[in-house]
């Protein structure tokens, strides 16, 4: 008795092929950009502990060559980033308006975590751009390290922005744009616990300040 076979049950025919080729190409075009974005993200994360650690260091540095203590070290900008390049390690400084003199992005092109762009211009505070590529401004609040942040209870001489990736986007605060306090002995994350900003972060968040916190002790 001779058997017949259907050819067409042999393999996927020509039209079946591009379907499945179709519906492969939607999932990757899917879950490729949210895999490449969650790397993204938890390399700013690393780089923003880099950072931080370096910084606290340079704090160390500076409050040893003043009789352990920031108080009344940093009478304006300039000086607080003067401290803080002996150590940190800068290839361009900017004394003041940071921005204007490419130390820092310019207004409108950098953002709040809501998507929003920063509409401040910060022409108070110092840059420099790090040998690493990172940036970095600096504003002095008070030499007495007395100032009170935002609704919180965290006396304060300055803080420091750093941007992680340098000039390139995504330019955001709480992703690649991070923020630390300046007191008289140390230096603290935005969003560490009675600075105001804790919940500025996640579900809630609006600037993304409460994220250097989080993500730094993650």
């Amino acid at each position: 008795m001779k058997i017949f076979r259907n050819s067409r049950n042999s393999g996927f025919t020509t039209a079946e092929l591009m379907i499945a080729l179709l519906i492969m190409g939607v999932i990757v075009a899917s879950v490729v950009p949210v895999v490449i974005t969650k790397v993204q993200d938890e390399q700013y994360k690393v780089a923003w502990k880099k950072a931080y650690a370096d910084f606290a260091q340079a704090t160390d540095k500076i409050m040893a060559d003043n009789a352990g203590s920031l108080k009344g070290v940093f009478t304006n900008a300039t000086v607080l980033k003067n401290k803080y390049a002996q150590y940190i390690g800068c290839v361009k400084q900017c004394d003041l308006q940071a921005q204007s003199q490419s130390c820092w992005h310019q207004v409108g092109q950098f953002y709040l975590a809501n998507g929003t762009a920063d509409p401040y211009t910060y022409s108070d505070r110092s840059g420099c751009i790090m040998k690493n590529g990172m940036l970095a401004m600096f504003t002095s609040f008070a030499s007495n390290c007395t100032f009170t942040t935002y609704s919180g209870t965290v006396q304060t001489c300055g803080d420091i922005y750093v941007d992680v990736n340098g000039f390139k986007k995504p330019n955001t605060y709480g992703k690649d744009i991070f923020e630390m306090w300046i007191t008289e002995n140390s230096i603290k994350p935005y969003g560490v616990q009675g600075d105001g900003r804790e919940t500025d972060c996640g579900a809630t968040v609006i600037e993304g300040g409460g994220c250097s916190a989080q993500y730094l002790y993650q």
